[in-house]
């Protein structure tokens, strides 16, 4: 006749004593966001498309110049929707954005932005 073996019992039985005695994070409701929240900051949209020859880190350059983060994209057409501070555009932003060599196309958004 076989026997079980105790140590898998034990190890069982350690394992659930364990996981008893395990804190459990609190949870606060005000603590719950997804990422299709919208930022809590009041934020503009723009829609940046970047020239082909731009690399990676040129757009992260870019980026950081203006203090802007990629939200969605790219698109189809390579379009990138990006949030910067504030509530709107300003025109100096975007005339710099409009001669810069890194950028083809930069504009106000104008759709919806989808998680």
């Amino acid at each position: 006749m076989v026997r079980p073996a105790r140590s898998g019992r034990t190890g069982l039985a350690v394992l659930a004593i364990l996981l008893w005695f395990t804190p459990l994070p609190a949870l606060d409701g005000n603590d719950y966001s997804t990422l299709a929240n919208a930022p809590a900051d009041d934020a503009a949209l723009l829609d940046i498309v970047f020239a082909d020859d731009t690399t990676a880190a040129e757009m992260q350059e870019l980026l950081d110049d203006i203090g802007g983060e990629i939200v969605a994209g790219p698109s189809k057409l390579g379009r990138y929707s990006v949030r910067v501070a504030g509530d709107q555009p300003n025109g100096e932003l975007l005339a710099a954005l409009a001669v810069d060599p890194r950028v083809r196309f930069a504009g106000p958004t104008l759709t919806e932005v989808q998680p």
